[in-house]
């Protein structure tokens, strides 16, 4: 029981339903502290199914009853800053790399942005596990590497690991992830919406939508895909954001805090202002006043205004 009572200064430093202990090197000046997360708790339960707790005074009981009840599964180790070492690799575009790099940024987790040119693209490619970029590689303390390749599952690494304000992702609120995996994926919703206009108009990229490789209307095509996406389908994607802006009380998509959902929306919506395709004017936004202020609202964020030091 003392063991028990004598954890409540832990708690105090740690935070409700987290413990942690140290195990340093010799020479904790040179190396970081591994931290584990464990619970001197894990036997509770037994002890109240058994009755046990009949034993102890009302208080004592409510107090055990508090930590007994505790879910100790969403006990994280803390990892030392420097681990794992993260490079992350993409083409020096935002595309699917930026909201990457962003969650990167907002966590303040140091990384190696690695940036390769068009050039060495194929020389990269048969070396990477989906034939495809971004690339995150992570190399720990003790050396071991892992690599991982989609986008959207990296954002949520490193949210997950490396946010300490549990508000990029924040997974103690299983609704609240709900409604930023619930924006992402309207993110993707309108990127596939966009795909044929973009993908026609790149290379010989319109053989994959069964054209034949000389095909004399492409260009018309693609300016009638890509004019027809502006007039139809970007106004219907903006109302729902309006909506989202509305119901969550802003002046993020998701609420009050910056989410992976923002981070992922950034880039997309800027990609509309940056008069980077054909047939794409740069105030494509204009006619919705709610995003241009959203806009200016993300990049109004420390982190992210430093980042694209504006």
């Amino acid at each position: 029981m003392q063991r028990l009572l004598g954890r409540k200064s832990a708690f105090r430093s740690s935070g409700p339903g987290f413990l942690a202990s140290v195990s340093s090197t010799k020479d904790n000046s040179e190396k970081s502290s591994r931290y584990h997360c464990h619970s001197p708790y894990k036997n509770c339960r037994h002890l109240h199914s058994r009755g046990t707790l009949s034993f102890f005074s009302p208080v004592l009981k409510r107090t055990l009853s508090y930590f007994i009840h505790q879910d100790f599964s969403t006990m994280a180790a803390a990892i030392p800053p420097e681990y794992p070492k993260c490079k992350f690799t993409y083409f020096p575009i935002a595309g699917a790399g930026e909201r990457v790099r962003l969650a990167f940024v907002m966590t303040g987790k140091e990384f190696e942005d690695n940036r390769v040119k068009f050039p060495d693209w194929q020389a990269l490619k048969p070396t990477t596990p989906y034939g495809q970029m971004p690339l995150l590689d992570l190399t720990f303390e003790d050396g071991s590497t892992k690599r991982f390749c989609q986008s959207i599952g990296l954002m949520t690494y490193v949210a997950r690991q490396f946010d300490t304000t549990k508000t990029l992702y924040p997974e103690h609120d299983p609704v609240k992830c709900a409604l930023v995996d619930d924006v992402r994926g309207l993110s993707d919703d309108m990127f596939r919406s966009w795909t044929p206009a973009l993908y026609i108009g790149m290379s010989n990229r319109h053989v994959n939508f069964g054209h034949p490789e000389e095909w004399p209307e492409r260009d018309a095509t693609v300016q009638k895909l890509r004019t027809t996406f502006l007039a139809e389908e970007l106004p219907r994607f903006m109302g729902y954001l309006k909506k989202l802006l509305e119901e969550n009380g802003g002046p993020f998509l998701c609420g009050k805090d910056v989410t992976i959902a923002d981070l992922q929306w950034l880039p997309q919506l800027r990609y509309y202002q940056g008069g980077i395709a054909d047939h794409v004017p740069t105030d494509s936004l204009d006619a919705f006043p709610w995003i241009i202020e959203y806009i200016a609202k993300m990049l109004e964020v420390p982190q992210i205004k430093a980042y694209y030091k504006l």
